[in-house]
Formats: C-alpha cells, structure tokens, sequence
C-alpha cells in the first residue's frame, strides 16, 4: 500500500468522476455494505445537477486525496449542509485529515462541520467521537439487501403473468409514453 497520501482540488472532469465511482463502489466489494456514497446519490448529485448548477457549484464542494502514486484514496463531498467523507478500503486512516481539512476550509465560523455516518461504520463514529462530534439522531434510513440469497417467484393470481417489455409490444413507444408521464 502506498501511504504518502496528497489533498488536490476537484476539477469535474469525466475521468475524476468515474474515479469517484469506483471508490464509492470498492467498499460494496469489500463488506456488501456502503461506506460511501451509494451510486445512485452520486449519480443523481452529478448527472441531475450538471445542467442546473454551474461548475464552481462542484469543484468548490468537492476536495480529492490521492497516494503518491496517484492514485484516489478519498474524497469529501458537501451537499446541502451535510460534508460526506467518501475513502477507499484500506486507506481509512487519511479520514482524520479529511476532517481537519473540512473544519479549516468549510467549517466557517463553527469548529465542526456536519456529516454522517452509517450504524455499521464503527470505526468512523469512534473518529467523530474522538474529535468532538456528537451524534444529533439519524438523518436518514439506508436499507441494505443480500442480492445473492434466493428470492421465492412471486405467487400471481389466477389469470396474471409476468412478461418482458419485448414480449409486450412495442419498447419504443413504451418508453416514450413513460417519459411522457
């Protein structure tokens, strides 16, 4: 593991918003539980939001780490009042920086910024604890599901059947009349 770890500030190009991804998505592969963002949140602040905001809105709300071999090791990310630390498994150990950083340079006047964490990130709450921050309730509920168990099919009444969007017609005009609606 290369250790020597950098901050840099966050461009939007393409290529760093497709590294962003893969780190939100590498602790999926590591635990089947998030650590960071989940893609959709991320997907939605980026793609929904790229017309509406200008670009300032994104490099002045997101601050990248990197290791010396260049590498994206973590990054935070502010959205509304809450500062998301996003890290790479393994490198859990620059989250204390990213901290530091967030208090020095979006804190403003307070001493400690807002942020979240999940009920099974222990490491982190211990961190925030031992920083100074207190626990203010959930702010949201992220339901986590094992997509390897097996499902049973589902029981349909009588005279039903499920079918694909190709066996049922025209997929073109379905999809338009569902963007229409």
């Amino acid at each position: 593991m290369d250790v020597l770890v950098d901050d840099f500030d966050y461009t939007r190009s393409d290529a760093e918003f497709d590294e962003v991804r893969e780190l939100c998505a590498a602790s999926y592969d590591t635990s089947h539980k998030p650590l960071n963002w989940r893609l959709a949140l991320l997907e939605n602040w980026s793609y929904a939001s790229r017309y509406l905001e200008p670009l300032e809105c994104f490099t002045s709300r997101v601050h990248l780490w990197r290791s010396g071999a260049g590498r994206l090791v973590g990054c935070l990310m502010r959205y509304y009042s809450l500062t998301y630390p996003q890290v790479l498994p393994g490198y859990r150990f620059v989250e204390d920086g990213m901290f530091d950083w967030a208090e020095r340079n979006w804190a403003g006047n307070r001493a400690a910024i807002e942020t979240m964490v999940y009920d099974h990130d222990t490491e982190r709450q211990v961190l925030l604890r031992r920083r100074g921050y207190e626990d203010m309730g959930a702010t949201e509920v992220v339901r986590v599901y094992d997509l390897t168990r097996t499902c049973p099919e589902p029981a349909l009444p009588p005279g039903f059947r499920i079918t694909t969007l190709a066996e049922n017609g025209n997929r073109d005009e379905r999809i338009a009349l569902e963007n229409s609606v």
